[in-house]
């Protein structure tokens, strides 16, 4: 009747955050994932099932946006030509990532490495545990690493547009550092070398999430206007700009 029930140790004078206050929790968040992947650095991922199918399958959400160029609502697709053309001009980014992941190891990624999925003592800004272990998943490292940066050093917010530089620099410089600070001589070079290839594909497919969705009428995310995924994916490609930018 109740189905199952998955049991974790509870931590006290702990909390979560939904966004980075300042350096030091970005660094500390930083060297918690890469820890993280250490402990795991060996293990076999294969032996773990997918979670979510598809989720961090770049090639089927390619698929996705072309399909919602010919699925999606008319006048959106048609509002939409311009970010349409933004996306299309970056296939080469996407094609370079996909490529080079047929060459990365295979590791266990946590999946959603969003600052909020780190708890924080109450008393510092040190990170307690990494929690939702729900999208743990076989993949390239690159991944969880773009996502982090992604979301971390994104100056406004999620639903927000700008067309100024939108992402922090320095606290991608920490973040790298704090990242590899357990890594430094785990990953294979190739893995080190493309940290920041993985940085901008994420932001890519991200971009082409909320605009696949805004397209085809709001059916993944939820909105609270009609416009929403609109102004999320506007807000990506700001991000996306900002980070080629440097």
């Amino acid at each position: 009747k109740w189905g199952s029930w998955r049991m974790m140790n509870f931590f006290k004078k702990t909390n979560c955050i939904h966004s980075i206050e300042g350096v030091s929790q970005a660094v500390e968040a930083a060297k918690t994932l890469g820890e993280f992947h250490s402990y795991l650095i060996d293990f076999d991922a294969g032996k773990l099932k997918e979670t979510i199918p598809d989720f961090i399958n770049f090639s089927v959400r390619l698929n996705q946006f072309e399909s919602s160029l010919f699925n999606g609502k008319s006048e959106r697709i048609h509002s939409c030509e311009e970010q349409i053309a933004v996306i299309k001009s970056h296939y080469g980014l996407l094609d370079d990532y996909i490529k080079l992941c047929e060459d990365l190891p295979i590791r266990v990624l946590h999946g959603d490495p969003k600052i909020s999925n780190f708890l924080f003592s109450n008393e510092s800004d040190n990170v307690i545990a990494l929690i939702d272990w729900d999208t743990i998943m076989a993949g390239p490292l690159l991944y969880d690493f773009g996502d982090m940066v992604r979301s971390f050093t994104n100056t406004i917010k999620e639903d927000e547009f700008s067309d100024e530089d939108s992402f922090d620099i320095d606290l991608y410089r920490a973040i790298h550092d704090g990242y590899l600070c357990h890594l430094q001589n785990k990953l294979t070079p190739l893995e080190k070398n493309n940290l920041m290839l993985g940085a901008k594909a994420v932001t890519l497919i991200q971009f082409m999430r909320f605009l696949t969705d805004y397209l085809i009428g709001d059916i993944y995310y939820r909105v609270t206007d009609k416009e929403q995924n609109k102004r999320r994916a506007m807000n990506q490609l700001c991000l996306l700009n900002s980070i080629l930018g440097h």
